[in-house]
């Protein structure tokens, strides 16, 4: 599987609502994002992963959860455009400007 679908079937497993099924299936996508290639990728999943793992879930749910994810899934999606569709593969070339 390309890196692109790959991270589209992570990002769409992370939009979901974290309930007790999610929490379930966390390692295995985690695993999933360890497999993804191109390493500044893989590693802002990860780390998204980690604070998931280190988080409480009740906090996570109520105040963090929306906002953070969709500041990630912006940045995974721009990154990974700026590398495979405009073919910049320079190391730390990502200017981005996130709206809030």
């Amino acid at each position: 599987m390309k890196d692109a679908q790959k991270i589209a079937l992570i990002a769409s497993f992370l939009l979901r609502y974290p309930d007790e099924q999610w929490y379930n299936e966390l390692p295995e996508w985690r695993e999933d994002a360890q497999s993804v290639g191109h390493p500044q990728l893989r590693q802002g999943l990860l780390e998204f992963f980690d604070y998931v793992e280190e988080s409480n879930k009740k906090n996570l749910k109520t105040n963090m959860f929306v906002p953070l994810i969709l500041v990630k899934i912006q940045l995974c999606i721009c990154r990974l455009m700026n590398y495979k569709v405009l073919g910049n593969k320079q190391k730390n070339s990502l200017n981005l400007k996130l709206s809030s």
